[in-house]
């Protein structure tokens, strides 16, 4: 019955505190609202037309009103109805704070994750430049050699203050 389900229906206000999670959860309440809960509708304007339609043959005919079991009543389905929407409009809200917080969380750890990456592609470079094996025969090339690692290690010490600003 209507009021069965309306009873049953519940929402999970537990997000896994992801943006994907969250993005998921939203698309599932939408999904649910453009299908499962649009059936319902259909199905309880149904009924209420139904009972307007015996109502409306019965007093043509005179006889007596019919009652509906306690709770089956169209007045108290829209009741639990109306709550239902209530429920709907929280869990609604809920995803809607949630997906903006993960928004600001998303943006505030875009500077981080670049300069994250920038430093792990320069330390990449770099091992793969000490890596090289360079056969080095004459003094030239020593000196060569040495005022490269010398501006590596120059570029190392300035990356290194980007590397203690990320750590913490």
């Amino acid at each position: 019955t209507i009021s069965g389900w309306i009873s049953e229906v519940s929402f999970d206000s537990e997000f896994d505190n992801t943006f994907e999670g969250i993005k998921q959860k939203s698309i599932e309440f939408n999904k649910y609202k453009t299908t499962e809960k649009a059936q319902k509708g259909i199905e309880k304007i149904n009924i209420e037309t139904l009972y307007n339609k015996i109502q409306s043959s019965l007093k043509s005919t005179n006889r007596p009103e019919y009652t509906p079991a306690e709770g089956k009543e169209p007045e108290a389905i829209q009741e639990k109805w109306n709550e239902l929407e209530e429920r709907e409009k929280a869990h609604e809200e809920a995803i809607s704070e949630e997906l903006a917080r993960q928004e600001k969380l998303s943006s505030l750890f875009k500077p981080y994750n670049i300069d994250s990456s920038e430093l792990e592609q320069w330390i990449d470079e770099k091992e793969q430049h000490l890596a090289n094996k360079e056969d080095i025969r004459t003094l030239d090339d020593a000196r060569l050699k040495l005022m490269n690692l010398d501006v590596l290690d120059k570029e190392f010490d300035n990356n290194q203050k980007r590397i203690t600003q990320l750590e913490n």
